[in-house]
């Protein structure tokens, strides 16, 4: 960069040169500066701001692309006016703050006199979020964010908060993230999103409260894992500086210290003895003043392809706006006081691919993103095995059109319907269902399912119309291939030729091989299905899973044929 600006340099201060001698004007300034090192320019309808020019000669500046200053070159002493365009965003909301250098230049391009020009923005999108590495208890200012930090041997690793829901009885863990640390004391982040605070809860002690909302805490005996709440007592911590310069970070409900677990996980863990020197957690402080605003808001939000409008939650102690990035968006809440919720507008997605918007919500002092994603459309069997990710405590809502695409139910046991189509196969389990197989299942599909021990299945389907006289699948497969390709033929209708029946049911369990590849084969009904060991045949069944188990469901003796 330095050398860019020696060569405009150049060729700016070759045509002053030109000019002077014509105009036998002043020689190229030697000296040269400006009566202010800094000046600041209002964000909308900006007064020009002046300063003056001292230089024994000529001289010309380097202006940044959105800075405007009148004259430009000059020669001798001279007043120059600097002014810049309404710093907004497409919307006309005040955008982040901006800074540029104007470069005065005289006879000598290596220096120029440097004039720093900062035009005021949004407090909230200011995008020169610095960090500086806390050694001593003198450092350390609980009034502010502060970023959680592995030093290793040949690189940092910045601690991710977590994404789970306080108190949602789940936890998660706290990962880290390459970060550049400059001289070993700095780090430059474009927000806040990824800092920590501090919450003091009593003399001395604090609970630890990530950006997205929750304070961390622990339970049981488990140091790799932490949860969320929204109590700040759950587990509190000190905060002490060893001679070594390192903070000790230390639980005052396990005893155990914060520190890094590199190699196999690289998480964030807590440990009962204190590493020594890499691997123990650096505290990096902002040094932005401290703020008492609150704002949290989830970091994303997912709307069916058939909706047409979302909303969702905003906690803040402050006013607050809302913008919108993206043209799809009809309508959004544009801004509010304390609690309060955004609605989001938006046509139906008739595409088969999903969409996603950014909006943008906007505090006093800290900014977040908010990912709205739109779901595609979904049409196959495969796109809805998608979507059902969930337990039976939460489950999940999914939405299908199969008017062009037909699955067919492929199995019938009481509550249990197989159905599949080319992409994949899912098991329905409902109650009263009334399908036969060879029924074709057509219009636009929606319900709940969740996760079964590793098995995919809804336990509701409304919606659907059904017509009799589908082909009823069947895929001819190995079972090296099936192992291999597992998930994505789980619940087909497959055929498995030339197997022998390595060990016949034992509590409803068996086992069958194909050379030397072997899988498990479940009863699903309690009485009545037979194995033979040693038989050998083709087997037709529906690939299944328990746990991490791989199985084979078999229903009938008939889909047994002996060879």
């Amino acid at each position: 960069m330095k050398n860019i600006f020696k060569a405009f340099a150049a060729l700016v201060m070759g045509t002053v040169l030109m000019v002077s001698c014509q105009k036998a004007g002043e020689p190229l300034a030697q000296s040269i500066s400006v009566n202010q090192n800094s000046v600041t320019i209002d964000g909308q309808n900006a007064t020009p701001v002046k300063v003056k020019v001292a230089a024994n000669g000529d001289w010309i500046a380097v202006v940044p692309s959105w800075i405007e200053m009148t004259p430009s070159s000059g020669s001798g002493n001279t007043e120059v006016s600097i002014t810049a365009g309404d710093n907004v965003d497409e919307y006309n909301y005040l955008a982040g703050p901006r800074s540029g250098v104007v470069y005065f230049y005289g006879d000598d391009p290596d220096a120029p006199f440097a004039l720093q020009v900062d035009q005021v923005g949004e407090k909230a999108l200011d995008t020169k979020k610095t960090y500086v590495k806390v050694s001593s208890a003198n450092e350390f200012d609980p009034t502010k964010q502060f970023l959680l930090v592995a030093q290793l041997e040949n690189e940092y690793q910045l601690a991710l908060g977590m994404s789970v829901v306080p108190d949602g009885g789940r936890y998660d863990y706290l990962y880290g993230e390459k970060v550049t640390v400059e001289d070993g004391k700095t780090i430059n982040m474009p927000n806040g999103s990824k800092a920590f605070s501090w919450t003091s809860v009593a003399n001395g002690e604090y609970a630890i409260a990530q950006a997205g909302g929750g304070y961390i805490y622990q339970s049981g005996s488990y140091n790799t894992s932490f949860y969320l709440s929204a109590d700040a007592s759950k587990e509190t911590w000190t905060v002490t500086f060893g001679n070594d310069g390192y903070p000790e970070i230390k639980s005052k409900v396990s005893g155990r210290f914060m520190q890094w677990q590199n190699g196999k996980y690289s998480e964030f863990v807590t440990g009962d003895g204190l590493l020594e020197g890499n691997d123990r957690v650096l505290i990096f402080q902002d040094q932005a003043a401290a703020s008492d605003e609150t704002l949290t808001v989830p970091e994303t939000v997912f709307a069916g392809a058939d909706a047409t409008s979302v909303s969702f939650e905003v906690k803040s102690n402050k006013k607050w706006s809302v913008r919108k990035y993206d043209s799809w968006i009809k309508s959004v809440t544009t801004s509010g006081d304390g609690d309060g919720n955004i609605e989001v507008t938006f046509d139906a997605n008739t595409d088969t691919k999903a969409r996603t918007a950014t909006l943008k919500v906007v505090g006093e002092t800290t900014s977040y993103d908010v990912i709205l994603t739109q779901d595609k459309v979904r049409t196959t069997v495969a796109e809805l095995r998608e979507l059902i990710t969930g337990t039976n405590s939460a489950r999940s809502s999914y939405a299908v059109d199969f008017t062009t695409n037909n699955p067919v139910v492929s199995y019938v046991n009481g509550n249990n319907a197989y159905i599949e189509d080319a992409t994949g196969a899912i098991l329905l389990y409902l109650k009263g269902h009334g399908l036969k197989a060879g029924d074709k299942i057509s219009g636009k599909v929606s319900g709940q399912g969740y996760v079964y021990n590793g098995l995919k299945e809804i336990v509701s389907m409304d919606g659907r119309t059904v017509t009799a006289g589908g082909t009823i699948p069947l895929t001819v497969i190995t079972i090296k291939d099936l192992l291999a390709n597992f998930e994505a033929n789980m619940s087909r209708r497959v055929k498995i030729e030339n197997v022998e029946v390595k060990s016949a049911f034992v509590s409803r369990n068996g086992k069958i091989a194909q050379g030397t590849d072997e899988i498990a084969v479940r009863a699903e009904i309690s009485n009545g299905l037979t194995l033979t060991e040693g038989a050998k045949g083709d087997i037709i069944c529906y690939p299944s899973q328990y746990n991490s188990e791989k199985r084979l469901s078999f229903w009938q003796n008939a889909d047994f044929i002996a060879k």
